[in-house]
């Protein structure tokens, strides 16, 4: 791609670029903008009761449960994952579902009212996610009573079952279709296959000399940052303001705060070591006072124990330094352990980046021999791997870190313009007291602020996007045209993910191209049975679910049917064959929501200036 050339928001580059459409209650409460108050399962009104005889259109609540396949999609802003985790205060998607289906009937109010209603109704989940994260296709297997056909009191419609949740959910929730299957099905088990997508920053993918020299030199990435460097300046300093600065620095190191774990003990020690030497130094100092009234072969005598003390402190001396050698080599063995288990990971990102080296990172382009080495190295992945090194305490020796990847593909770039209608629409349905952001370590939002502060957020959110990744001008004040965030699409296909594993893989990518490591480093070090190391871990922002394989069920169910009478009136599982431009339609609200929070937080940026530091931690890489 040149450097110059924008790519348009088309038709044509949809597979690259999904923003082509206007994006329409995305991530909102309801279609009204306020949040519907419907009891949570277990707590059920009489009021919504009467309310759901009404929608069931006189349906009796007798109807016999039938196993369905539910396909359905979410936007995660709003929620705090797919489970339900019985906290009404913490939504999730299942509870939208849960509600929606006992709203519409179909779930029974003595069924809705137990604590355990999902195992009362067999509920499985293909795929989890957590809090955040988005699902473009996910399956759910449960037990419900459909509703009849028109003018029949046997034969049920499964349309109409789709047609009546799609009335009652929040638009950031849609349900492609609900299919029946046989009553062994169980969605997690026969799941074959996931595919998850991640839209990267090209800028990710920067060689070592453009990242060492060009974009993230020492005095705006360093190795070893301090508080204010990391961006937390709220943190203050308890007592003792008045001791000097190398006490102070070694009680702010005791905390963990200001240097790297693994320094804190050596730091430490090594200033009491030095005040222990000032301490011995002033006694030998008052005792050569003392004797200088000796006589001449008193002087000789403590001459050559002063030499003897001296080789002596030499020897000790040297013993010390290597014992300390030693004690550091063993800090950074141990901070690796602690890395690799995961211990460090929320700690290490960088909280702010400078909005002049943002907005140079910004206009990076990725070169066309630049992707296909990319390219190259993700294909490394393919295959069966142990991924021990791609997971919290991962163990080479667990069957379970074996993983099987199909495919890793890297779409062609594409370029977003921040003021793009769709992007600019998003911030529009952003609201702080009901977003929750799967890199935001606190699970509670904000609280709930009147329209004036959100418009006043959004206004700020809407500046920095245009201001960073907006338009840009030369000396002359003429426009430059390449404008706006390059973005790759990257798809991984594999039999199933271990947790963290997805965002560890393409960390390591980014990680090895900033390094300046060959492809081959991937497979004869992290990939490495006999390699224990910890791994970057890039931001869960531009992750979300994008297909399940349910090919053993379905060739299953095509044996039975042809052999037997049984499963006749059961359909195969496939999540490809559901409405293609509703997909597409939904796809764009997904990653306008991806790409908003990637521009408004900086997300990639900030993750991409802790590099030198993380790498130093995580595999004892030191970059210049």
């Amino acid at each position: 791609m040149s450097s110059s050339e924008v790519v348009g928001l088309t038709e044509n580059h949809i597979n690259s670029s999904p923003l082509n459409s206007t994006i329409t209650n995305a991530a909102v409460p309801s279609d009204t903008g306020v949040d519907t108050v419907i009891p949570p399962p277990g707590t059920c009104s009489t009021a919504e009761a009467t309310e759901n005889e009404e929608m069931g259109d006189n349906q009796s609540t007798k109807r016999p449960k039938r196993k369905v396949a539910i396909i359905f999609g979410y936007i995660g802003e709003r929620y705090c994952g797919l489970q339900w985790n019985h906290l009404p205060d913490y939504p999730t998607v299942e509870e939208e579902l849960l509600r929606a289906l006992h709203r519409t009937d179909m779930i029974s109010k003595e069924n809705y009212d137990q604590e355990k209603v999902q195992q009362k109704l067999n509920w499985e989940r293909a795929s989890r996610t957590d809090k955040g994260v988005h699902a473009l296709r996910n399956v759910i297997s449960v037990n419900i009573m459909l509703p009849y056909a028109k003018g029949s009191t046997k034969e049920y419609d499964t349309q109409e079952a789709k047609r009546l949740l799609t009335e009652v959910l929040p638009s950031d929730i849609i349900v492609y279709d609900i299919i029946p299957v046989t009553r062994s099905f169980n969605a997690y088990m026969m799941c074959g296959a996931r595919t998850y997508e991640y839209y990267m920053p090209t800028f990710a993918f920067m060689s070592h000399e453009e990242y060492c020299k060009t974009y993230f030199p020492p005095d705006v990435a360093p190795s070893r940052p301090t508080l204010e460097e990391v961006g937390m300046l709220g943190v203050v300093r308890e007592k003792n303001t008045s001791l000097d600065e190398t006490e102070t620095t070694c009680s702010v190191n005791q905390s963990g705060m200001k240097r790297p774990r693994e320094e804190t003990e050596e730091e430490c020690e090594g200033i009491k070591n030095n005040d222990t030497n000032e301490e011995l130094t002033k006694k030998e100092q008052l005792d050569a006072n003392d004797n200088c009234g000796d006589k001449e072969n008193e002087k000789d005598r403590d001459s050559d124990n002063v030499k003897s003390k001296n080789n002596s402190n030499n020897n000790n001396n040297n013993n010390n330094n290597n014992n300390n050698n030693n004690k550091k080599k063993m800090n950074a063995d141990e901070t690796v352990e602690k890395f690799h288990d995961g211990l460090f990971e929320k700690m290490l990102v960088f909280r702010t980046i400078p909005e002049e080296t943002m907005r140079n990172v910004a206009r990076y382009r990725l070169t066309a021999d630049r992707l296909e080495e990319v390219r190259r190295v993700f294909r490394e992945f393919e295959g069966t791997h142990s991924y021990h090194n791609f997971t919290p305490g991962g163990r080479a020796s667990d069957p379970s870190s074996a993983r099987y990847i199909t495919s890793v593909t890297v779409s062609e770039p594409f370029i977003v313009d921040p003021a793009d209608t769709t992007m600019l629409e998003t911030l529009q349905e952003w609201n702080p007291s009901r977003s929750y952001s799967p890199d935001d370590e606190k699970l509670q939002p904000q609280k709930e602020k009147n329209d004036s502060d959100v418009e006043q957020q959004r206004q700020e959110m809407r500046e920095h996007m245009l201001r960073i990744y907006g338009n840009n001008y030369d000396d002359e004040g003429n426009t430059k045209k390449n404008v706006g965030l390059e973005v790759v699409r990257i798809e991984l296909h594999g039999q199933s993910f271990m947790f963290n594993q997805i965002r560890k893989m393409i960390g390591a990518v980014s990680s090895m191209c900033a390094a300046g490591q060959p492809p081959e480093y991937l497979r004869n070090h992290l990939l490495n049975k006999s390699v224990r190391c910890g791994t970057p871990m890039v931001p869960a922002n531009g992750l979300f679910l994008s297909y399940l394989d349910f090919q053993r069920y379905n060739y299953r169910l095509t044996r039975i049917q042809r052999e037997g009478r049984n499963g006749g009136n059961k359909e195969g599982v496939y999540v490809d064959r559901v409405d293609e431009n509703a997909v597409s339609e939904f796809r764009r609200k997904i990653v306008a929501v991806v790409l908003r929070n990637e521009m408004v937080g900086d997300m990639m940026g900030r993750w991409m200036r802790s590099l030198r530091h993380v790498l130093r931690l995580a595999c004892k890489v030191e970059l210049p």
